[in-house]
């Protein structure tokens, strides 16, 4: 059967993702399933029924329930008997259950005649961008991208071929939607898993704008897309709502898109949407939310309950259970109650109620002002706050009961993570720090869903944050050892938060994780381990100037070699990030005093700080000192190479510059500079190497004495296999690269004139060039200093690669 297999591995099928989908749990998909079976009544559209039945035959496969498979394979096929996924379904459940093999081959048959159909194609694709949606947060970036690919193809397709044109129309539109919120949901920085997701930039926003105008503006009358209309302006809502937090962009750019008259405010177009359809669970609990968000919460607990009598969600049970609990955060008894215990447990640091208020599960801001005394409050985006308002359980154990039930229903629903988030915060609140860790704890697993990036960071936050209380509460019961977690767990959230924050800076005060952990480490006595966190710390911060003074106190405990260039090294990272090339160069002659310091040293660090520091030098005219600099970065290679050599001559040239008659100037240029800089450099046209002597032996002779080699050719000939002069170099760099592989040191690189079409640089040149303009002059030495220290830096590092 290796021919069948090969055959339908060569279509579109949903059992070509089975190891993207390999880490879901057995819980997870059961609940999937549960959830998607009770959607299908509700669906209206051919379609929506033929790719529900395929993703739930897919579903039961992976829990091993194969004759369910089959049945809702014979759904999908009884509506549509040539579409791909049920067809590659159905050989793929016969294969594995190893039964019918005349059925697997008519199945083949069937996809070879389906095969030219573009329109069941693009179709097939699009059943597997639907499946990415369902099935977690870790796949929105999938569903994204295989959405876009299959809305061009639609596209493309010529309308007047397609039996049921109306039909494609309606497709196209359910495809735009659902693209649309694949993307929206990946804006939400809380739903991130993977660093390259975090990118946040114009361009995807205005495509997204664009699909939802796309939405809102068809024509198209079947029941089905006139409901993706409203929800199209909730989804413009969210992302202008995004847009006005982070400020990102400006909030008109969405009616730029839109050219709407008159233009709609964020709340405008949750409006819009409940005018339009004010009994779509979809439209309902979002809308609930924005009036969660915007703090009229009396209305948000009437439009999320509205939704729960319409159909039980994750989402609606969740954000009912917010606004209760901020609800009674906001009452007066409660505020009253939890004055009174501060002041009782004479608590010096002032717990703003408004403050920890409108954070939760999601991004948030808190409220501009407070409540009490109109005093400013800093705006936070991400929910993990230091302190909160505690709730007393006992005043309020049927309220917190209430709340709980409506976290648990979300949960039960849809295993969802923001849920079990806050409901580890609601314990913490209440003062069941044991009860919170666990929550976050499990969060922290992956189980039973991959975790974002925010939300895990949160999570290690709060755990963090539930073992200071419960040490400062004298409720640990081994209070050294919850310190050393605590300061563990504070380590990992920092480091996930820094990733985050280096792709969207807007977040860079969502998490009080460093101050925390600064002033933890800060209280104890400066051991070694101690050292090495505030290290840490301030890596992650980016605080060189204070990471440097903490390294040298580390260096003065080394007790080996080894520990004093790790130290060493790592102070001339934090000066050369501040520019202060030449404490990174005194730096760097400490360690070359220290036995077997090459061992240890990176060639990259190691030339980016010579030559940094030798155009330092050139610039303050301290000419000398710049020349022993470049010497240094350039002989890296050959000296670490020399290690336990013996009679390892030294080298009379840095630089050999290897070029063609018709690129004497530019090679004339180049050299100048190189000399004017201070550095040892050739060229091939110079003195005994004259271009028309340069044989094999005089070209040995000179790359033998050379450190490195760079090749400056202009590749201007449209044919390089008719080129003579070409050919005639190539083969003098052939030779060139051999002599530098065999005595194991020594890198080169072509550097050619703007002008140069760049995909005639031959093939084995490529892997390292550059493009420079040679007419761009600074003064009398020609070529811009400048531009010449990134080449230089690059040929001294090498091909990395």
């Amino acid at each position: 059967m290796e021919a069948e297999k090969h055959k339908l591995n060569s279509y579109p099928s949903l059992f070509q993702t089975i190891k993207e989908f390999s880490h879901l749990t057995r819980q997870f998909l059961k609940v999937k399933l549960g959830e998607i079976q009770q959607e299908i009544e509700h669906q209206r559209t051919r379609m929506e029924k033929c790719r529900t039945y395929n993703l739930l035959s897919f579903l039961c496969h992976l829990v091993d329930n194969n004759e369910d498979a089959l049945k809702n394979n014979d759904e999908s096929l009884r509506i549509y008997p040539d579409n791909v996924i049920g067809l590659c379904n159905r050989g793929w459940l016969l294969l594995k259950t190893e039964r019918k093999f005349g059925q697997i081959k008519q199945v083949c048959q069937t996809l070879d005649k389906v095969q030219e159909d573009k329109t069941t194609m693009t179709i097939a694709k699009a059943d597997i961008a639907y499946a990415y949606t369902r099935l977690g947060i870790k796949f929105y970036s999938k569903a994204w991208k295989l959405f876009n690919e299959v809305i061009r193809e639609a596209k493309s397709i010529d309308f007047e071929t397609v039996p049921d044109s109306s039909e494609l129309d309606d497709n196209i539109c359910d495809w735009s939607y659902r693209c649309a919120l694949a993307q929206t949901r990946l804006f939400r920085t809380y739903n991130v898993c993977n660093e390259s997701d975090l990118e946040q930039s114009k361009d995807k926003v205005v495509s997204v704008c664009h699909l939802l105008k796309y939405i809102i503006q068809s024509n198209i009358q079947s029941p089905s897309c006139q409901l993706l209309i409203p929800r199209a302006y909730v989804l413009l809502g969210e992302i202008a709502s995004s847009i006005e937090n982070k400020g990102i962009l400006h909030v008109g750019l969405i009616q730029d898109v839109l050219h709407e008259d008159p233009e709609l405010t964020v709340d405008g177009y949750y409006e819009k949407a409940l005018e339009l359809q004010n009994n779509d669970i979809f439209v309902l609990d979002r809308c609930g939310m924005r009036c969660e968000f915007t703090r009229k919460l009396d209305k948000a607990a009437e439009i999320l309950k509205r939704s729960i009598a319409v159909k039980d969600s994750s989402l609606n049970h969740h954000h009912l259970a917010v606004v209760l609990k901020e609800k009674l955060q906001s009452s007066s008894d409660n505020a009253d109650l939890v004055a009174r215990q501060l002041f009782e447990k004479k608590v010096t640091d002032h717990v703003d109620p408004i403050c920890q208020q409108g954070n939760h599960g999601s991004e948030r801001f808190i409220p501009a002002v407070t409540k009490t005394n109109n005093r400013p409050v800093k705006t936070r985006l991400i929910n993990s706050p230091k302190k909160m308002q505690k709730i007393d359980l006992a005043h309020h154990k049927d309220k917190v009961e209430e709340i709980l039930q409506h976290l648990n229903k979300a949960i039960e629903i849809g295993l969802n993570n923001d849920a079990i988030y806050d409901k580890g915060l609601l314990f913490r609140q209440t003062g069941q720090l044991e009860e919170a860790i666990n929550v976050f704890r499990s969060l922290t697993m992956n189980e039973p869903l991959p975790t974002s990036l925010v939300v895990l960071a949160n999570c290690y936050e709060q755990i963090g944050y539930c073992l200071q209380e419960s040490i400062d509460t004298h409720q640990s019961h081994d209070p050294e050892n919850d310190k050393e977690d605590m300061k563990m767990f504070f380590k990992k959230s920092l480091e996930i938060s820094c990733k985050v924050v280096a792709k969207i800076p807007q977040l860079k005060d969502c998490w009080d994780t460093a101050p925390t952990l600064q002033s933890l480490l800060k209280g104890h006595a400066t051991t070694k381990e101690t050292l090495k966190d505030l290290n840490f710390l301030y890596e992650k911060m980016e605080e060189y100037d204070k990471n440097i003074d903490t390294l040298r106190k580390l260096l003065s405990t080394a007790e080996t070699n080894e520990e004093q260039i790790e130290y060493g090294l790592k102070i001339i990272q934090n000066n050369l990030e501040m520019k202060c090339f030449d404490d990174s160069v005194l730096s760097f002659e400490f360690i070359r005093c220290l036995p077997e310091w090459q061992k240890f040293v990176d060639t990259e660090l190691f030339v980016k700080v010579y030559i940094e520091g030798a155009y330092d030098s050139y610039k303050r005219e301290d000419r000398e000192v710049a020349n022993l600099r470049f010497d240094n970065a350039f002989d890296f290679c050959r000296s670490k190479w020399a290690l336990g050599q013996s009679n390892t001559k030294e080298m009379e040239f840095s630089v050999l510059v290897l070029c063609n008659p018709n690129d004497e100037n530019n090679g004339d240029v180049l050299v100048e500079v190189l000399k004017h800089l201070g550095i040892k450099s050739t060229l091939n046209i110079d003195g005994v190497v004259g271009f028309g002597r340069l044989k094999s032996d005089l070209l040995v002779d000179v790359v033998e004495q050379s450190n490195h080699v760079l090749v400056v050719y202009d590749f201007l000939q449209p044919d390089p296999i008719e080129n003579k002069e070409l050919n005639e170099l190539k083969t003098n760099v052939d030779i060139m690269r051999k002599i530098l592989s065999d005595r194991g040191h020594g890198n080169v690189m072509t550097i050619v004139p703007k002008e140069t079409v760049l995909s005639n640089i031959p093939k084995t040149w490529s892997r390292q060039h550059a493009v420079y303009n040679f007419s761009d002059v600074e003064n009398k030495t020609g070529l811009n200093v400048d531009s010449v220290k990134d080449i230089l830096i690059k040929l001294a590092i090498g091909d990395q690669s």
